[in-house]
């Protein structure tokens, strides 16, 4: 956005300039002149003043790591709900039922911590339904800091994030985690049992060939 200004204020000024030097300076073009330095100015004043409640920094969106996640919890509007915890350095279901998740795919909703925010927004005084944040379509919790999910924007279908009171714009990447059912997290099968299994189909097949 900033970018975007100053390429637009440094236009303004090289065409009043170019003006300029096909005569002599006008007294319009002097005060077109000193007007776009000002607007420049103010514009660099606000974008840098602190405790601006505006910010396209790109930033965490949380401050959490990842690592030092144990608990998590997802519920979405639809009616969904399970929870996650580490022990022993594992990762279980704990409800709606209990059972051994895919750690991967733990690991990739984790991300979600330090993915970019790409937007900050003060959440006081805005209109949350703008955002989707008013009814948000679903929470992930990571320990106690729950992040409420709203609705994308419409150019880069990013989504926007509600996170301690602030509105947070990140790439969309973690709605299938919101949305997803308990056996969407279900460890996925051993692979030395899959090959036990097979190795057991393969002697009990060839047992009845040779009878």
């Amino acid at each position: 956005m900033l970018l975007s200004l100053c390429a637009s204020v440094s236009s303004v000024v090289d065409q009043q300039y170019m003006k300029a030097n096909k005569t002599i300076l006008s007294r319009r073009s002097k005060i077109n002149l000193a007007m776009s330095a000002i607007v420049l100015l103010l514009a660099l004043g606000v974008y840098l003043t602190p405790g601006s409640d505006v910010s396209e920094k790109s930033v965490r969106l949380t401050g959490i790591e990842p690592a030092d996640v144990v608990r998590i919890r997802i519920e979405n509007r639809e009616g969904g709900s399970l929870a996650l915890e580490k022990r022993g350095g594992q990762w279980v279901m704990t409800s709606p039922g209990r059972m051994e998740v895919d750690g991967d795919r733990v690991t990739g909703l984790l991300r979600l911590a330090v993915t970019p925010s790409h937007l900050q927004l003060a959440a006081e005084n805005r209109d949350l339904d703008s955002f989707g944040l008013a009814t948000p379509i679903g929470s992930i919790h990571l320990n106690d800091t729950e992040l409420a999910f709203g609705s994308t924007e419409p150019v880069h279908r990013r989504r926007y994030v509600l996170v301690d009171g602030r509105i947070n714009l990140i790439d969309d990447g973690f709605y299938h985690h919101l949305m997803a059912k308990p056996e969407g997290f279900a460890a996925k099968p051993r692979a030395q049992n899959s090959a036990s299994a097979g190795e057991e189909a393969f002697t009990t097949e060839s047992q009845r060939t040779q009878r």
